[in-house]
């Protein structure tokens, strides 16, 4: 559903903005079980799980910056991790612009040689 359809029919706020605390809710409802589970596929389906949710909420967001991390131990590779940084720019319940922060993270679940061969999914939004 739509953000704007969401807000004039079962808020009866009529499209004109809402709080931090709602536009948390509908993130968490929307992207609901879709990115969660380990995922191993090759094309990030968990984080476009996330992203897709945001266009379904029809939000205004972007992608930041998306970055590769490798995290070593003394002994070798422990584990990697791909990040993308976002922002969401909205409207609050009184009429002010505002935009926050985001991050999704790949957190490899595979093995040490092919760490992001399986991955899990965290979203993590700067409310």
């Amino acid at each position: 559903m739509k953000l704007k359809k969401y807000l004039t029919e079962a808020t009866g706020m009529g499209g004109d903005g809402l709080s931090k605390a709602k536009l948390g809710t509908l993130i968490r409802k929307k992207i609901g079980k879709k990115a969660q589970g380990i995922f191993k596929d090759d094309y990030w389906k968990g984080v476009k799980a996330v992203f897709k949710a945001f266009d379904d909420l029809d939000l205004n967001w972007q992608t930041d910056k998306v970055e590769t991390q490798t995290n070593n131990k003394e002994n070798g590779r422990m584990y990697d991790t791909k990040v993308w940084n976002f922002t969401i720019f909205w409207e609050d319940n009184k009429g002010k612009h505002k935009k926050t922060h985001g991050v999704v993270t790949a957190h490899g679940a595979g093995t040490n040689d092919q760490p992001m061969e399986k991955y899990d999914v965290s979203v993590i939004l700067g409310l």
